[in-house]
């Protein structure tokens, strides 16, 4: 493969992951306003498992779930993952045109950098039909709408914020540091969950696009994934 192709892809590929980077950091600072609305109920439910602590007893798994405030708690994180994921799922849905439009992009450079100037101008590139563009996208996500692909936010992150009440709670944490660190460390993983989604999406998106206009030109033969 010559040099100036593997310089390109390298460029294409650091165009990508600096898109990548500023999804996250967008969808960062939504995820904040998750955690304002939800940090308060935290703390006063922490407080209520430290106190029934202090009085000799203890909060397993099924005495948190037999209390109110904790059902509360459940009830309003879905309220704020719902809203959440609806607001993740169009930036998610965003990005993917976006990718797609960088893998068409990217994916007609490298093959005219790798011919003559003649054949250069000889190569007609058609427009994908958007049943196609369509077809990529269904292929990303598996067949499955991308509301189910983010629906595991909501299991995950009660279940991580679950096992740090109690976990903490047992251990005798400050009920403020066992919130801040519920918020933090176990809230906090129903965004990694779609983070993880939306970077996936990102990545099937852009090679799925480069692998349709590859396959699409009649002048490729074969071609392999640089690292």
């Amino acid at each position: 493969m010559p040099d100036n192709v593997i310089t390109l892809a390298e460029q294409f590929r650091a165009e990508l992951i600096n898109g990548d980077a500023a999804a996250v950091q967008a969808m960062t600072r939504r995820w904040l306003s998750v955690e304002q609305a939800l940090t308060g109920q935290i703390q006063t439910l922490a407080e209520e498992m430290a106190a029934i602590q202090a009085d000799g007893g203890s909060v397993p798994v099924w005495k948190l779930w037999q209390m109110q405030r904790y059902q509360s708690l459940l009830a309003q994180v879905g309220v704020e993952l719902k809203q959440y994921g609806q607001w993740a799922a169009g930036q998610i849905e965003a990005q993917q045109q976006e990718v797609l439009a960088m893998g068409d992009e990217h994916a007609k450079a490298l093959l005219l950098a790798q011919m003559d100037g003649n054949r250069k101008t000889a190569v007609a590139w058609d427009k994908l039909p958007a049943g196609a563009v369509q077809n990529i996208t269904a292929i990303a996500q598996g067949s499955q709408p991308l509301n189910k692909l983010l629906a595991n936010a909501y299991p995950t992150a009660v279940q991580g914020l679950t096992n740090l009440l109690i976990t903490n709670t047992a251990l005798g944490v400050n009920p403020r540091v066992t919130a801040r660190t519920a918020v933090r460390k176990g809230l906090a993983q129903g965004l990694q969950h779609i983070l993880l989604v939306a970077r996936d999406q990102q990545i099937r998106n852009y090679r799925e696009m480069v692998r349709t206009r590859y396959d699409r030109s009649p002048v490729v033969y074969g071609y392999m994934r640089l690292a």
